[in-house]
This record gives C-alpha cells, structure tokens and sequence, in this order.
C-alpha cells in the first residue's frame, strides 16, 4: 500500500512493498516530489514518466532516499524529460550503479557506497552545489571526477571515512567559492602546492573533525581571494604553513581542537585584511607570534581553553598583552576583558559560542 501525502505542487510517496510507480510524470503542476523507503523498486523507467511529450514538465526538486534495492534508473533521450528539475538528493542506494543524465540540476546531493555511483557525477556538469557523503571505503575520488564542473561554486564533503586525498580533483574548479570538508577521519592534508592553482576564487575552506588532518598544504598560496578558514576539531594539526602570508583577504581565522599545535607562523602578521581571529582548545598553544600586533584591521580576538594563552594575554600583566593591545574586543574564555569601541554590526559572530 502507498502511502502518499500529496498537495497540488507536491508528493510525498513511500510504500515498502511497492515493485512500480504509478505514472507521476504526467502531473503538470507538480514541483517536489520526495520518494523514500521503497526496499522492492528495481527500476524507474517509462512506466513512471507516463506517455506524455514532456516528463515532470514543473518539476523542481526530487529527492530519492532509503531505497536499497534500486537497480537502474532510466531515461529516454528521445523526451523531454525534468526540464526544470534544479535539485536531486538520492540516498541509500547500494544496488544503483548510475544517474542519467538531466542537464538541468544545479544542485546534487549524493549519499551512497559505490565508486561507480559517485562517477555519475560526471553526468552533471553545470552543477553549483554538490554535496558527497558517504561512500565509507573510498580511498580517493574516481579519476578525474570533477575535472568538467568549471561552474561550481560549492563543494561539500561529508563523512567519507576512508577518503585519504583529494589528489588533483580542485585544479578545474574555478568558479569554486566554498570548500568544506567534514568527518574525513583518514584525511591528513589538502593537495600540494599545484592542487589548488585552480580554486583562486575560493572565499570559504572549512575543515572539520578531520582527526588525521596534520597541516594545511603549501598551495594555500594561491588563495588569494579566501575571506573565511575555519580548522576545527583537527586534533593531530601541528602546524600553519608560512605561506598563509598569501592570505591577503582573509577576514576570519578560527582554530580549535588541535591538541598539537604548539605554534603559530610569525606570518600570520601579513593577514592585512583580518578583522576576527578565534582559538579554541590548542593545550599546547604556547604564545602567539609576534606578528599579530601588524594586524590592524583586527576587532575581535576570541581565546577559550588555551592554558598558556588565557595566562600570556591577561590585560597588561601578561606576557603577549603588548601583541594584543590594540585589538578592541579581546574575550578570554568567554569573558570580555577589552572592549574599546561600541561593538560593530559587521563583526563576525562565532558558529560555536
């Protein structure tokens, strides 16, 4: 039995037993349609898109989960077929082995275990957004996986807990503004210095419960347009690289759980654009650099559970107080112990207070 909850512009639909679909393509007004726990559908072929021109003529967004079974999912070139579809997520498929081709998505979201099922995402080159999770004993990304998606703009990756490299996967993404990477537990580093000569647009890297993650890879040199580096939780960290220096437009720098660094990079004295710079939980974390009194643009400084810091920046006893002082909001452990200035409107506010 179908159980189905359904509005003029959109379906929900799931039904355990359920072996076809009834004819949905043929409903004109429909936008979004949600397709979930359907464990005995084999295939999505004709008997789905109905027997009209145009298949799914409104739809918008499509989204396919929990449906393990899943053997093949057809189209036919001959129609016209999701002419607007814009969003697919499909998850928890482990019989799938790929997408067709439907040149209108824009955004992918893909949760699934085989290689061949990640390589569909060749099958959507004017992708923006792409999120991957997933695919647990992935060591690396199919050859060349995003070489042709020269219009994406936001790449998220999520749980791969095998993935070891993004080897040379970034070189062709130029139009790329947001990079983040999240609970790659075997991942140690990004690609070397020429793996991101491509990514110059690049203003977001976010790297996150990342445990193997030791250092940022020298090719950061090429961020140039970068505004906002987030590591956090990368507890095996132990170093910035001194190419950082190149980060002339970064506006925001947070670290936190990285139990091994012990230092920063005297260059961080050249983030001239700098305006929010937070560590969190760095044990080791003995002073910071000298340079950090070069950063003029700097209004907040944010410093929780750091034993050596939270000491070498008390106000006017500590040792680093000198470095600090002209910074206008300085909170320590959640405690506000400067505030020079009425506090900014632009001023960035933490994702994790």
């Amino acid at each position: 039995m179908y159980k189905i909850q359904n509005e003029n512009w959109r379906t929900s639909l799931s039904c355990r037993r359920c072996e076809h679909l009834p004819p949905l393509g043929k409903l004109p007004y429909l936008k979004i349609l949600d397709l979930w726990h359907m464990d005995a559908l084999k295939h999505i072929d004709n008997e789905v898109y109905g027997d009209d021109e145009s298949a799914f003529p409104s739809l918008e967004s499509l989204s396919r989960s929990n449906m393990d079974n899943l053997e093949e999912w057809a189209t036919v070139a001959e129609r016209n077929m999701f002419p607007r579809l814009g969003k697919l997520y499909v998850n928890g498929y482990k019989d799938l082995v790929d997408l067709p081709v439907i040149p209108s998505v824009r955004r992918l979201e893909i949760e699934g275990e085989s290689e061949m099922l990640l390589s569909s995402v060749h099958n959507f080159p004017f992708l923006t957004t792409l999120k991957i999770s997933g695919f647990h004993n992935m060591r690396d990304f199919p050859a060349g996986l995003l070489h042709n998606h020269t219009v994406l703009e936001n790449l998220e990756i999520f749980y791969m807990e095998s993935l070891k490299s993004l080897a040379n996967e970034l070189e062709n993404l130029s139009a790329l503004k947001v990079l983040n990477i999240e609970q790659c537990y075997e991942l140690k580093s990004l690609p070397e210095v020429n793996g991101f000569c491509g990514v110059a647009s690049l203003r977001s890297l976010h790297i996150e419960w990342c445990n193997k993650f030791t250092s940022l890879s020298e090719g950061v040199r090429y961020l140039t347009a970068l505004e906002d580096l987030n590591v956090w939780e990368c507890s095996e960290l132990n170093s910035l690289p001194k190419s950082i220096s190149h980060l002339i437009a970064l506006q925001r720098l947070t670290i936190g759980g990285s139990k091994r660094l012990s230092s920063l990079p005297n260059e961080i004295g050249c983030l001239t654009s700098l305006q929010q710079l937070e560590i969190d939980y760095c044990p080791d974390l003995t002073c910071l650099p000298q340079g950090v009194q070069n950063l003029k643009k700097l209004r907040v400084l944010r410093i929780r559970a750091c034993t050596y810091l939270e000491r070498r920046c008390q106000k006017e006893r500590g040792e680093d107080w000198p470095k600090i002082a002209h910074i206008p909001y300085i909170y320590i452990n959640f405690q506000l112990i400067q505030a020079l200035l009425t506090p900014p409107s632009f001023a960035f506010v933490s994702s994790s207070v």
